[in-house]
């Protein structure tokens, strides 16, 4: 892959590391949301061990003594809401199944303005195959709401015998990647 910035590359190793970890125990993990989360928990911990794991915000605050009130948010967060144009030019929201935020130039910025470093957009086995989610951060892309983005698709191959992922890049070349994590359909099999 291309030369990113460490956060995202971060973040690239742990879906690596998560694919192979799915290839090796694919019944570990029972649903999306399953994978969702411990994306989420993976990057949520490395990034805590290096000191970066929040976002800093300020607000005003008639009650702090200073005026300003502080928060402190996570870095990595799940399906936050975010705005993008369509091509028929109505803003719509998307939902990306995992977000790594970028540090706020101006942290007096609202949530909805927030830089996003990456996000990833997860289909799991059962779930409905459509190019809809990657098109979505084609947009978000387009519109440098995200400055990289992951689709990563499980899937079920009843005529694989041992577990295969293949990687590729859309339209948006090195700022968007592909990924199908396969598994052979072993269920109830001895």
């Amino acid at each position: 892959m291309a030369q990113y910035p460490h956060l995202v590359q971060i973040a690239w190793q742990t879906v690596t590391k998560l694919v192979d970890d799915w290839g090796k125990n694919p019944y570990f993990w029972e649903r999306e949301i399953d994978v969702q989360a411990e994306l989420r928990s993976r990057l949520a911990s490395l990034y805590s061990v290096l000191g970066v794991q929040e976002v800093i915000s300020t607000e005003k605050d008639t009650h702090a003594a200073d005026g300003i009130f502080t928060y402190r948010y996570s870095r990595v967060a799940c399906e936050p809401s975010v705005a993008y144009k369509y091509s028929d030019k109505q803003t719509y929201r998307a939902m990306p199944d995992v977000v790594v935020w970028g540090d706020l130039e101006d942290p007096s910025v609202t949530a909805e303005d927030w830089p996003i470093l990456w996000a990833c957009e997860i289909k799991y086995m059962g779930g409905v195959k459509s190019d809809w989610d990657i098109e979505k951060l084609g947009f978000l892309i387009d519109q440098n709401r995200i400055k990289f983005g992951c689709w990563l698709t499980f899937e079920w191959d009843n005529s694989l015998k041992t577990s295969d992922c293949s990687w590729d890049t859309s339209t948006h070349g090195a700022r968007l990647w592909t990924c199908t994590a396969r598994a052979p359909n072993t269920a109830g099999l001895s």
